[in-house]
């Protein structure tokens, strides 16, 4: 019997770069949240050069009712077989309003297992921060970053880690 359930994502150049920028705005959110239902709606294309390295970037500003205030959200990858469809990010992102999160650090990493299993990048890289400048002069983001065991370009990420 073939299971229903997708496995994780396995532990995770000169680029080109592609940018997404957007704000979501509409406050209803989605009641089916489970992972699964979340990551069903991260749609898919074919990537036209799968042996190249290159970087896709994606930046969107959230003001749905996140419980942890709105928040801003950039995603890093380096794809392999597949790449995100832009047009699907403000849903995923409404999807992700429910349920409540405990804290960045739960959203983020439910990110990143979320676009790892879908997309499986060669490298992927998610960083969420509020919006709110700062809560009594702290400011607070988390990063988190994952590749593909057998996958490395040091000259891709020593240029990723200067811009």
């Amino acid at each position: 019997m073939k299971s229903l359930i997708k496995p994780p994502a396995a532990s995770l150049s000169d680029p080109l770069t592609t940018e997404v920028s957007g704000t979501t705005t509409d406050p209803t959110a989605r009641q089916n949240t489970s992972p699964l239902d979340r990551r069903d709606l991260l749609r898919t294309m074919p990537n036209p050069d799968p042996i190249s390295d290159y970087v896709v970037r994606f930046e969107i500003e959230s003001t749905p009712s996140f419980a942890l205030g709105p928040l801003k959200f950039v995603a890093r990858y380096v794809p392999d077989k597949v790449l995100l469809d832009p047009s699907c990010l403000n849903e995923y992102l409404l999807a992700l309003t429910q349920p409540e999160w405990p804290a960045l650090e739960a959203l983020a990493l439910a990110m990143r297992d979320d676009f790892g299993n879908e997309l499986i990048p060669r490298w992927i890289e998610i960083v969420v921060s509020p919006l709110d400048a700062s809560i009594d002069n702290l400011r607070h983001s988390v990063l988190v970053k994952d590749r593909q065991p057998q996958w490395d370009n040091p000259r891709l990420l020593a240029r990723l880690r200067d811009s």
